[in-house]
């Protein structure tokens, strides 16, 4: 009973080959993985901020941008949030580059009141992005305070945090 069964070599190429063809044919078929969505940020672009990385806008439906920033400006900065004639958004310049779009935008989060220096500020601001440009690849922002500065700028104003979500 100790029968060894031998098989010959074209009995196994044959289901090995088989095999790998559906190995190779499911490979083919296979769709490439998504490319991730990329986070963006914000860095210092002279007298405003400007999102990072470079992303063509116009492949998404919005963006969401959560962005805090600490008065440097030696002196109190003044939001008047809902109570400014053009409402929150009045206080924040937004812009796409290189296009200088300006889409509409929602704000959940804005800054209401003074801002004493070395305080924090800052805005959770939802932009849309359908209808834009092929070449539109970012935003420029500076928020736009009601007492003594007006536009802040870089120097006046240091980004602490600065998160960017891109929705499809």
């Amino acid at each position: 009973m100790n029968d060894v069964v031998r098989l010959s070599r074209a009995t196994i190429r044959v289901p090995a080959l088989i095999c790998l063809g559906t190995v190779l044919l499911l490979a083919a078929c296979a769709k490439p993985a998504p490319t991730p969505t990329p986070e963006l940020t914000l860095e210092d672009a002279a007298a405003w901020w400007e999102t990072t990385p470079v992303v063509t806008l116009n492949e998404y439906s919005s963006l969401r941008m959560q962005m805090t920033f600490k008065n440097t400006s030696g002196v109190t900065l003044r939001f008047l949030g809902s109570a400014h004639p053009d409402g929150p958004a009045g206080e924040l310049q937004f812009w796409t580059t290189p296009g200088l779009a300006n889409p509409t935008a929602v704000l959940a989060a804005f800054p209401e009141g003074e801002y004493a220096p070395d305080t924090t500020f800052g805005w959770d601001v939802t932009f849309d992005l359908t209808g834009l440009p092929d070449t539109d690849d970012g935003f420029g922002i500076r928020p736009i305070e009601s007492n003594l500065v007006g536009t802040v700028f870089p120097g006046q104003a240091e980004l602490v945090d600065a998160t960017g979500t891109l929705t499809k």
